[in-house]
């Protein structure tokens, strides 16, 4: 996961760091940090995380104009606000804040905040895959199939291919069932993404083909109804 630590007080940071650090480890998960001391610098990075702490008062410019700036670049990380004023909270609601934590930082607030995010932002839409030493998240709307080679997945992504050391079916439980199907023993399809089906040939958006196995006709059309029906529209 990357993430950005926005606050004027080096010592500050570092210990932000160290209590990231012992529930990354404590989770077996892998958490990429950058710094900034100022909201100008950040902005500046151009970079896009997926979750921001921000100090509220900084110099120059304070952490609520700092994620104005930001929202009106399209950036849509999460952002926990962190301040010695507890009335600054009022203020963190206009930018769509994710959590206000009072400093000092107590680290079983932190860590609920922390958890609570893993649960609202990590695992509805996305495919989170441990990548050392970062985590990927991977949109599931951008996957477009998942092919078994040998013990690794091939998981294309738009123009991309990204090679994960795993078998299908690990990532096959990770997957929503009803937005993806496994047609054959070696590929999993995202039904968001098929174009048309010619008895056991799958054409999908990006031009190509996936196979479909005898055995699994009737489920794939019984999972194809199922998917047009809640994403799409009504099917008599």
């Amino acid at each position: 996961m990357n993430i950005a630590i926005c606050d004027d007080e080096k010592f500050f940071r570092n210990t932000l760091k160290e209590k990231l650090r012992l529930y990354a480890e404590d989770r077996a998960m892998v958490f990429v940090f950058d710094e900034f001391s100022d909201g100008l610098s950040f902005i500046e990075s151009k970079k896009q995380y997926d979750l921001i702490f921000m100090d509220y008062k900084m110099r120059d410019l304070n952490g609520i104009e700092t994620i104005r700036i930001l929202r009106e670049n399209n950036q849509k990380a999460a952002i926990i606000f962190l301040s010695s004023y507890p009335n600054a909270v009022f203020e963190s609601f206009e930018v769509s804040a994710f959590r206000f934590l009072t400093k000092p930082i107590e680290d079983k607030k932190l860590f609920r905040a922390l958890d609570d995010y893993l649960k609202s932002f990590s695992g509805n839409d996305y495919l989170i895959l441990n990548q050392k030493p970062k985590i990927v998240r991977i949109s599931y709307d951008d996957i477009i199939y998942i092919e078994a080679k040998n013990k690794r997945s091939l998981i294309r992504v738009g123009e991309k291919i990204i090679v994960y050391p795993c078998i299908l079916s690990e990532l096959e439980i990770k997957l929503p069932a009803n937005r993806f199907f496994r047609c054959h023993r070696s590929f999993i399809i995202n039904l968001a993404h098929l174009k048309e089906r010619k008895g056991y040939e799958i054409r999908l958006g990006n031009g190509e083909k996936a196979t479909l196995s005898r055995s699994k006709v009737t489920e794939f059309k019984s999972k194809y109804s199922d998917y047009l029906k809640r994403y799409c529209f009504e099917v008599n």
